[in-house]
């Protein structure tokens, strides 16, 4: 028996594998800045490949897109991966909840904090107040923490046993949260 025996060189040629994708859900609050990055999209390379993502407005080409009080919503988010070889599409779906805005005051009177007021007079009172959201209003004006008043405009009569320091506050609330103002009277 003879044997024979011959070194062969064999060549093994790496065969390039796509980018996977997992199915990705992603929650966040109106005015948050959403980060797509690979892990928030579900997105890996099984050759351990760099990745170039392509995304569509509202996101920026680095994948950021920063909310606004306006951006609450259900979105598909639909984007391409690429590993220099294969391109991928792929969707993540985005819920963007809504975030309450507190209520604003866009006119006070008296625009002072400080009154200084003579008993047996009344003063006036008023404010105009604005919800972004447009939820429902309701305001409350206090003396001392006494409620006196439902409306935006009102007035208080300091009578006679009136003197001394007090506290004349307005509370508008959209019934989440509430804003105030008050005067030293």
């Amino acid at each position: 028996i003879h044997r024979v025996t011959q070194q062969v060189g064999v060549r093994v040629l790496n065969k390039n594998r796509a980018p996977l994708i997992s199915p990705a859900l992603l929650t966040i609050t109106e005015s948050q800045l959403v980060e797509l990055t690979p892990a928030v999209l579900g997105v890996s390379d099984p050759d351990n490949d760099a990745l170039v993502f392509a995304f569509k407005k509202p996101f920026s080409q680095q994948g950021r897109w920063q909310t606004d009080f306006t951006s609450a919503g259900e979105y598909t988010v639909s984007f391409i991966v690429s590993d220099g070889e294969l391109d991928v599409a792929g969707e993540l779906a985005l819920t963007v909840l809504d975030k309450n805005q507190l209520p604003s005051f866009d006119t006070i009177s008296p625009d002072i904090s400080v009154l200084l007021l003579t008993e047996g007079k009344k003063q006036a009172f008023s404010v105009l107040v604005e919800d972004s959201d447009n939820d429902p209003l309701t305001v409350d004006w206090r003396y001392d923490n006494v409620s006196f008043s439902d409306k935006q405009r009102t007035e208080y009569y300091f009578n006679y046993s009136s003197s001394g320091e007090h506290t004349v506050c307005v509370s508008v609330s959209d019934g989440k949260e509430t804003a105030t103002q008050s005067w030293k009277v």
